[in-house]
């Protein structure tokens, strides 16, 4: 007795619909390989790449590229088959694929097999989320997607470093990075018909002229997110510095798609873009000049996440150093930097674990595993 519960409902109609002229949210399509979705996602593109100051001047200045890119023109392979792209210092445009590995990928690039690959992939044997990162690409016209399993040789330890320092430049360089934020593994996928709660229903809309048209009557799109799980791709340590080095993004949610650029945010439908977490996405992006004050954030979002090979904590956080390092001409120690090495060392940790192999000094926070 006496409780009171709010429930906020959401008014959407398709585009076309003659209801359009006087709802201002839309439908949420159920299909994301629709067309319309696409002319969307070329809409924000378009106003990116041609109107944001921030966002055209984040570019490595190095102009480091990737050794390779997967080459999906039709033209070019047989077909359903795509190529591994050897990259010979001139810019291509290329889409890049920020995902969950989750499991081991038997299609991935070795040495055994790369000359084969440089001719030609059998695209329906790749994992399902590589797959769709392909349809992705295509469908926004661009001839060009990276994807770490593919495009870095794994069996080879010298082409991993040589590809890891050129981290920074491969996500900041991309077009746009695609990220298949809800797709637990490789084999996911994150394409397809969503499937919505089944708590919205559909009723006519009768216009002051006439018209008649359909509106959909749903709770708030920003309340069913909110009470969805993390995203796995936030789990995942080494899609932090992706994600964070990246100028544009197209985040494929469970059941929404997401734009994020340096500038603006978006969604394909809903009634608004007050998205919480996408404020906050668009506050970290790296679009203005880092500063020193701002590196306990990123350590406390980047100690959070997981590593398979804790080995790895280093690099996975070595984009993001070389960019800061390049910007403030600071000195970096090891997870720490040397103008504020004395409030820095004073980190804590809630679970110091730390790895059976030296990894970092022990008065760093990178020598142990745990949110710092």
């Amino acid at each position: 007795l006496n409780q009171q519960r709010k429930l906020e409902l959401e008014i959407t109609t398709r585009e076309d619909d003659p209801a359009a002229k006087h709802v201002f949210g839309r439908t949420i399509n159920s299909d994301v390989e629709d067309q319309r979705t696409y002319l969307k996602v070329q809409e924000w593109l378009q106003t990116c790449t041609t109107q944001h100051t921030a966002c055209l001047s984040h570019v490595h200045a190095s102009g480091l590229r990737p050794t390779f890119l997967l080459d999906l023109s039709p033209s070019k392979v047989p077909t359903g088959t795509i190529r591994l792209h050897r990259v010979e210092g001139h810019h291509l445009g290329y889409a890049a694929l920020s995902y969950c590995w989750g499991t081991d990928q038997p299609r991935a690039t070795t040495k055994s097999n790369l000359e084969e690959y440089l001719y030609s992939i059998e695209t329906f044997l790749l994992p399902q989320s590589i797959q769709d990162a392909v349809t992705v690409t295509q469908k926004l016209m661009l001839r060009y997607l990276w994807v770490d399993s593919l495009c870095i040789i794994q069996d080879s330890d010298e082409h991993k470093i040589h590809e890891i320092g050129r981290m920074e430049s491969i996500y900041s360089n991309a077009y746009v990075t695609i990220s298949a934020a809800y797709a637990e593994t490789c084999n996911s996928g994150f394409l397809g018909v969503r499937e919505f709660p089944k708590l919205s229903f559909d009723m006519p809309f009768c216009a002051e002229s006439g018209e008649v048209g359909r509106i959909t009557v749903t709770p708030d799109s920003d309340d069913l997110d909110y009470r969805l799980p993390p995203a796995p791709i936030d789990a995942r340590a080494w899609t932090f510095q992706e994600s964070f080095m990246s100028p544009r993004m197209l985040i494929f949610s469970k059941y929404q798609l997401f734009w994020v650029c340096g500038e603006e945010w978006g969604k394909d439908g809903g009634k608004g873009t007050r998205k919480q977490y996408l404020q906050n996405e668009l506050s970290s992006r790296v679009m203005r000049t880092p500063e020193t004050s701002d590196w306990p954030k990123i350590i406390k979002d980047f100690s959070s996440r997981r590593l398979t090979n804790s080995f790895d904590k280093l690099p996975a956080l070595s984009s993001i150093a070389s960019y800061f390092a390049r910007h403030t001409n600071d000195i970096y120690l090891a997870g720490l930097w040397a103008s504020a090495l004395l409030e820095q060392l004073c980190w804590t940790s809630d679970c110091e674990i730390r790895p059976p192999t030296w990894r970092a000094p022990s008065w760093s926070f990178m020598s142990v595993d745990g949110n710092i």
